[in-house]
């Protein structure tokens, strides 16, 4: 990059005019592109950009000029290194472009460092502390104009600035509360407003030096999982720690029943974080999740009872299941036929009657239960293992497209569906003069699109 020794001497007039051309279209098309996305100039600038690097390695080092060096660093602001005499203006388009060449400025200027942070990025290859990129640790002299303006784009760089004071501080803290972790000397005001800003990320409490019971209160008033970094925790802090969220309670280092009859009442699922389980905790969990009963140390059927009640899919999670509480979980959905480990025929039958489609988790199909899923849902022909020809046309009874799911079509069946709907049509694989009839002749009023001539019958539908 710019070490311009051993290169091929060319002709340098034609080469900075080439140079300066292309750096003109570069412009134009960057113009074009900054408010809008335009891979096609996009793709164009980096093409020009390209090329225009080969020429800038051609033009000897002897052969600067303020105005090359000016097209140079806007394409690349790091070969300010190699620039011999630098200018405020080559400096600030520099930086501009490359917030890290601050560290090739030889005279910094409160403008130039303020140019650098403003042009920041963000490296994804490094951690979420250093992985904001700004040059403001390049900077030699800190003004609080540059501290502040840096700590303002990211609280986080206040770990670089070398004389805190208060404003600064209180800056950083209200664009990142997590920047708590570097003030030096914490008050309880910068602590307070750091536990406000952080919203969820409760981890800021873990930073603060000093405790206090508002401090704590505050934190776990917007995330209730601050409750895991509180030092000395209250009654009145745990209650908001878990009113916020109840899997706050598994943080509760002494619960009282009344907090864990809160958080299960709430959600039941807050059972699996109570310490010690009591009959009525469990009951008070399940009926508000049936779910819950997966979290209940000693299951009763009388609680497994009420948690397929109110969730029948609970029952995958009961571990004695017996035909009562089967029965009572398929009432409550019958998609819960599948997670049934022995299948009965009267649970088949409530499951079904519930849910049609719960005829594809039936182990073993009756004629009589595949008749009664069709019948309220044609389209569960397709889970029928043994159709029979009274099942289909009750199928397609409920739905004429069930004939798509038709094993093995008669004539029969093929009437019954296209003189329910001709648009079905298309589904009979032999479509005899006959079927051809019975469609022209439906009430549906769907035959516009599709021909039914003679010569209809000679060809492939």
């Amino acid at each position: 990059m710019l070490k311009f020794r051993g290169f091929e001497k060319l002709n340098k007039m034609t080469e900075v005019e080439q140079l300066k051309s292309y750096y003109n279209e570069y412009c134009r098309l960057k113009n074009l592109t900054d408010n809008i996305y335009d891979s096609v100039n996009k793709s164009k600038q980096s093409d020009i950009k390209d090329k225009s690097v080969e020429i800038i390695k051609k033009i000897e080092i002897e052969k600067q000029t303020s105005e090359i060096c000016l097209i140079v660093v806007t394409f690349d602001g790091m070969l300010l290194e190699f620039v011999k005499e630098q200018t405020p203006e080559i400096c600030l388009a520099a930086v501009k472009q490359n917030c890290l060449a601050l560290q090739f400025v030889n005279h910094q200027t409160e403008d130039i460092c303020l140019e650098a942070i403003k042009n920041w990025r963000i490296d994804i290859s490094k951690n979420w502390i250093e992985n904001f990129i700004c040059g403001f640790e390049f900077v030699k002299e800190q003004t609080t104009k540059i501290c502040l303006t840096a700590v303002k784009i990211n609280g986080l760089l206040l770990h670089l600035v070398k004389q805190q004071t208060p404003e600064i501080c209180l800056e950083a803290i209200k664009e990142n509360g997590m920047a708590i972790r570097f003030v030096k000397e914490q008050t309880t005001e910068l602590c307070m407003i750091a536990v406000k800003e952080c919203g969820t990320l409760n981890g800021v409490l873990e930073h603060i030096e000093k405790q206090t019971p508002e401090i704590c209160l505050e934190a776990v008033k917007n995330d209730g999982y601050a409750l895991r970094n509180v030092k000395e925790q209250t009654p009145e802090i745990c209650w908001a720690a878990v009113e916020n969220t109840v899997a706050a309670l598994q943080f509760v280092k002494d619960q009282t029943y009344e907090i864990c009859v809160f958080a299960v009442k709430r959600n039941g699922l807050a059972i699996q974080f109570v310490n010690e389980q009591t009959p009525e905790l469990c009951l008070y969990a399940v009926e508000n999740n049936g779910k819950a009963i997966e979290f209940v140390n000693k299951q009763t059927p009388k609680l497994c009872l009420v948690a397929v009640r109110q969730n029948g899919l609970a029952i995958d999670n009961v571990k004695e299941q017996t035909e009562e509480i089967c029965l009572e979980a398929v009432k409550q959905n019958g998609k819960a036929l599948n997670l049934v480990k022995k299948q009965t025929e009267k649970i088949c039958w409530v499951a079904i009657k519930n849910t049609p489609e719960a005829i594809k988790d039936v182990k073993k199909q009756t004629e009589k239960m595949c008749l009664e899923s069709v019948k309220q849902n044609g389209y569960n022909l397709i889970h029928v293992r043994k159709q029979t020809e009274e099942i289909c046309l009750t199928a397609i009874e409920n739905t004429a497209v069930a004939l798509k799911f038709v094993d093995k079509q008669t004539e029969k069946i093929c009437l019954a569906a296209v003189r329910k709907s001709a648009m079905v049509l298309p589904f009979v694989k032999n479509k005899t003069e006959k079927i051809i009839l019975e469609a022209k002749i439906s009430k549906e009023n769907a035959l516009e699109d599709i021909s039914l001539d003679l010569e209809y019958l000679e060809g492939d539908y």
